[in-house]
């Protein structure tokens, strides 16, 4: 299927010609020149992309020899790639109100007010403060050294050869990523 796609794709790009005129308004297509000038924008905005000329084999005619595609390495990524493929758009929707032109990607809350997924519980601030009058106050309490488990040991202190107390850090507190370089380059067929 993906040979017959690549086969496909090489005989169109081998026919059809560079897009001259722009159709982004209409059809939200680049032509070759308007790629260059977003991509020598976002070389501005992000230092991290870079252009590459690449394998001087494989340079399209319609870009300069310097700037076939751009390039950004070392991405971190807390996800493997195949899972962001499962990505399901539908599950993005569109705020209103004061967010309006904000994007959520979570909790859609108009489906949750009408009786779908439930809303989080979030407390009451008054309620919260009542609470708090329940906390006994620092200052009231009777605290033996015994008692502390912060309070270095007895030892610690009046020895001569102080024994430290070494921290532990649980191993599990690591958040390991993995890291992707992206490549963008124009493509005749999709533009």
């Amino acid at each position: 299927r993906h040979a017959v796609h690549t086969l496909f794709k090489s005989a169109a790009e081998a026919v059809l010609p560079p897009l001259s005129k722009t159709a982004f308004a209409e059809k939200g297509v680049l032509t070759p020149d308007e790629f260059v000038a977003a991509g020598d924008y976002l070389v501005r905005a992000c230092p991290t992309w870079t252009w590459e000329g690449g394998d001087s084999r494989k340079h399209r005619t319609y870009l300069p020899a310097d700037k076939q595609y751009l390039v950004t390495r070392n991405v971190p990524c807390v996800k493997r790639a195949k899972e962001l493929e499962n990505y399901d758009p539908n599950s993005e929707f569109a705020l209103g109100g004061d967010d309006e032109g904000w994007t959520a990607t979570h909790n859609d809350p108009d489906k949750a007010a009408a009786g779908g997924a439930p809303e989080e519980d979030i407390p009451d601030i008054d309620k919260q403060q009542e609470d708090d009058e329940d906390i006994p106050d620092i200052g009231e309490l009777e605290l033996k050294a015994d008692d502390d488990e912060a309070a270095l040991p007895a030892a610690a202190t009046t020895s001569k050869d102080p024994t430290y107390m070494k921290a532990e850090e649980p191993e599990d507190t690591v958040l390991r990523t993995r890291t992707y370089d992206l490549y963008m380059t124009y493509d005749q067929y999709y533009q």
